[in-house]
C-alpha cells in the first residue's frame, strides 16, 4: 500500500534524523498541511503530509510519530469510526484535531477518541495559527531549534542595546513594484545570535513595551531618510501596543526627527485587531493627531472582527492587514477565501488599503490579485531583512531590467 507521503521536511545537513521528533499531518488542504509543516520543520521537527488518514496509518506501522495533526473533514458517526480505527492501529501519540466545523461536534469526536483510550489534544480551529502550533510543540517538548528555550528579558536587551530594526519588504499588487516596508524588531545576542520576538517578548512589563515602541519608532524614522536618499519608496510601518497609543508623544518625536520627506499617511503604527476593534474612540483620536503628521494607523491581524465593522459608517485607519491564518488558504473555496475577499471589500468601502500578511505561494498571489487586494508581504517576496540587507535587495528589484532580446 502505497503511503501517499507528499512532502517530508529538511531532515539536517548531516542526513541524519533518528532523534528528531516526528509529526504527521493528515489534512485535505494542502495549505493547512503547508502552513504546520512550514511552522514545526523552523522549530527542529520532522513533517510528514498526508491526503488521507489510510495513508498516515499505512505510514504509522514503518515510522512512529510523536504527535498527529489530522483534520477528519466530517462530523459524526465516519469521524468517530476514523478515530476508533486509530485506537484499534495502536496509535500512542497525542492527536491534535483540527476543524471548520461546529466546535460542539467536534468536541464530541475528541471525547469519543478519550472513551477509545487515545490521547485527544484539545481541538484547535480553522484557520490554524502559527503562534498555537509553535506553542503546542513547546508544551509536548518537541522543538529542537537552537531557540527553544532561549528567553531573554526585553530590559536585558534594552539596557545592553542589543536591539536591531530590520524590515519586510510591502508589494503593491496593481502596480507590481516596491510600495514599503514594514519593521520588525530583533535582539542580537552576544551568546546566541539574532533572536526573534517570542524569546524576549514573553511577558515583558508595559513599561519596556513603551521604551521599545519609542527605541523602533526613532530608528524607523531615521531609516527612513536612508532610504528617501537610495530612491526606495518610503512608506513604513511599525508594531505598536494598544497601551502605548497614550503613553507615547508620538507628535513630539515626529516633530523632532522632521520627516519632511514622508507623504501623507506613509508611515504607520500598526494596532492589532484583537486591541484596537473596541476602542474605536481611541483610535479616532490618535489617527487625528497623527494626521498632521503624515502619519496613520492600521489594523493588524484582521479577520475575526469583520462582522463588527460592517454597520461602522466610518474607521480612522489607513490600512487594514487580513490575518496571514486567511491568507494561507486564500487560494482555495471556503472560509478562508470568503474572508479575505469580503475584507478587501470593506476596506475599499471605507476608501482605504488592504494589506495581505504572511502570502508564501504564487497561487495566493494570484488569488489575492483578482480580490482587487491592494498590498502583500510575505516569504513570498521576502522574509524581514536587516536595513542595509533591505536596501540592497530593493535597489536590485528596482533596477530595470534589460529586454528579453538583449539578454545574454
Amino acid at each position: 500500500m502505497s503511503t501517499d507521503i507528499l512532502v517530508a521536511a529538511d531532515r539536517g545537513t548531516d542526513g541524519a534524523d533518528g532523534d528528531a521528533p516526528r509529526c504527521f499531518v493528515v489534512d485535505q488542504e494542502e495549505a493547512a498541511r503547508r502552513l504546520i509543516a512550514s511552522t514545526l520543520t523552523d522549530v527542529g521537527v520532522v513533517v510528514e503530509q498526508f491526503r488521507d488518514t489510510r495513508a498516515m496509518l499505512a505510514a504509522f506501522t514503518v515510522a512512529r510519530a510523536q504527535v498527529i495533526f489530522v483534520d477528519l473533514g466530517t462530523s459524526g458517526n465516519a469521524a468517530i469510526e476514523t478515530i476508533q480505527t486509530f485506537a484499534d492501529m495502536g496509535v500512542d501519540c497525542p492527536i491534535q484535531l483540527m476543524s471548520g466545523l461546529n466546535a460542539v461536534l467536534v468536541e464530541g469526536i475528541r471525547k469519543a477518541g478519550q472513551d477509545f483510550g487515545l490521547t485527544m489534544l484539545p481541538a484547535m480551529s480553522k484557520p490554524l495559527r502559527t503562534n498555537s502550533i509553535r506553542e503546542l510543540a513547546k508544551e509536548l517538548g518537541l522543538r529542537r531549534d537552537r531557540l527553544g528555550s532561549v528567553q531573554v528579558p526585553l530590559s536585558e536587551a534594552i539596557a545592553n542595546h542589543w536591539l536591531e530594526v530590520w524590515y519586510q519588504p510591502k508589494i503593491d499588487l496593481k502596480k507590481r513594484t516596491l510600495f514599503g516596508a514594514e519593521a520588525y524588531v530583533r535582539v542580537r545576542h552576544p551568546e546566541h545570535g539574532v533572536l526573534p520576538p517570542e524569546t524576549f517578548l514573553a511577558g515583558a512589563k508595559d513599561d519596556a513595551l513603551v521604551v521599545l515602541t519609542v527605541h523602533v519608532l526613532k530608528a524607523t524614522l531615521a531609516d527612513s531618510v536612508l532610504f528617501a536618499e537610495a530612491g526606495i519608496p518610503a512608506h513604513l510601518s511599525i508594531n505598536v501596543p494598544k497601551a502605548s497609543l497614550t503613553k507615547i508623544p508620538f507628535g513630539n518625536i515626529f516633530m523632532a526627527h522632521q520627516q519632511k520627506h514622508l507623504k501623507a499617511n506613509s508611515f504607520l503604527l500598526e494596532v492589532t485587531e484583537r486591541e484596537i476593534i473596541q476602542d474605536l474612540a481611541l483610535a479616532q483620536r490618535v489617527a487625528a493627531q497623527l494626521n498632521a503628521y503624515n502619519a496613520g494607523l492600521a489594523v493588524d491581524n484582521f479577520g475575526t472582527e469583520y462582522a463588527a465593522l460592517v454597520r461602522t459608517t466610518t474607521l480612522p485607519f489607513t490600512e487594514i492587514k487580513i490575518d496571514r491564518s486567511y491568507v494561507a488558504n486564500c487560494n482555495l473555496q471556503g472560509i478562508s477565501r470568503g474572508i479575505c475577499a469580503n475584507v478587501v471589500e470593506l476596506a475599499h468601502k471605507f476608501g482605504i488599503r488592504a494589506v495581505a500578511e504572511g502570502v508564501e505561494t504564487p497561487k495566493e498571489l494570484e488569488a489575492l490579485q483578482q480580490m482587487g487586494c491592494d498590498l502583500a508581504q510575505g516569504y513570498l517576496f521576502a522574509r524581514p531583512l536587516p536595513r542595509n540587507e533591505f536596501i540592497a535587495l530593493a535597489q536590485r528589484r528596482m533596477k530595470p531590467r534589460a529586454p528579453a532580446s538583449q539578454a545574454s
